[in-house]
């Protein structure tokens, strides 16, 4: 999870240590009929054993920034392979928070009789599609370009913009306000690398925070920073000064 101050500048990612390969695969569109297509994944070699480990956003993107993007298959299968290895999956944690939701959920409704660490294990995160990574170093350069130099988007063919927009809005659509009822916060949570990356280019080094008097998220210039405007730091102050005359 990012937390509202995007100033830590890491996220929490999940490798496989055994190692990963890349192959295709025969997929049916439908179970009901012999009709498919073949899609390259890279998958790994033993998904139920994998480790944690914070990854640094800034540097993540620097890297993904300045890569070429070859043109040939065979390449771009060995660009996302050599990815995945060095940043494991781009979806596994969304994958192991639904599995501790599934846990929790059904440990309320009585449901669910196995642990968290079996469910993993009769769940494995076996593969994930080649192509999501060179996507997604697509979407960071194209980013990148159009905070830069405001004229490179309009530069570009309007299904051009409308195809790599989409993209971006699917990063950031990924994710979710959560909402703290015991400390009354509100946060943000980035469940895959793709979404945090994004988030921390669009806010272009900002510190995202909430409000310490009305909850409400806001850009800082400091990461000191505890209050979305004046207004709000007076009132927060005035409510501590009237507390401790009573005590």
């Amino acid at each position: 999870m990012l937390e509202n101050n995007l100033l830590d500048d890491s996220f929490v990612q999940y490798k496989c240590p055994l190692g990963y390969e890349v192959g295709d695969y025969y997929e049916k569109y439908s179970p009901k009929y012999n009709l498919g297509r073949i899609t390259t994944y890279i998958k790994a070699l033993e998904p139920a054993i994998y480790n944690a480990f914070p990854i640094a956003l800034e540097p993540t993107i620097q890297r993904l920034s300045n890569l070429k993007i070859p043109n040939d298959k065979e390449a771009l299968n060995e660009l996302s392979l050599q990815l995945t290895k060095d940043y494991g999956f781009l979806y596994y944690s969304r994958h192991l928070k639904k599995l501790e939701d599934d846990v929790l959920l059904n440990n309320h409704a009585n449901l669910y009789i196995n642990s968290l660490d079996e469910h993993r294990a009769n769940n494995p995160y076996e593969k994930e599609k080649a192509y999501k990574w060179i996507r997604l170093v697509k979407t960071v350069q194209y980013a990148l370009k159009i905070i830069d130099d405001d004229s490179y988007r309009e530069s570009l063919k309007p299904d051009d913009r409308f195809f790599n927009d989409g993209y971006i809005d699917l990063y950031l659509g990924e994710i979710k306000p959560r909402y703290d009822f015991e400390t009354q916060a509100i946060s943000l949570e980035c469940d895959s690398l793709a979404s945090a990356i994004m988030l921390s280019i669009v806010t272009n080094k900002k510190h995202l925070k909430s409000c310490l008097q009305c909850n409400k998220l806001f850009y800082a210039k400091r990461s000191d920073a505890m209050y979305c405007n004046s207004s709000c730091g007076r009132n927060n102050q005035g409510s501590r000064r009237g507390k401790s005359k009573e005590l």
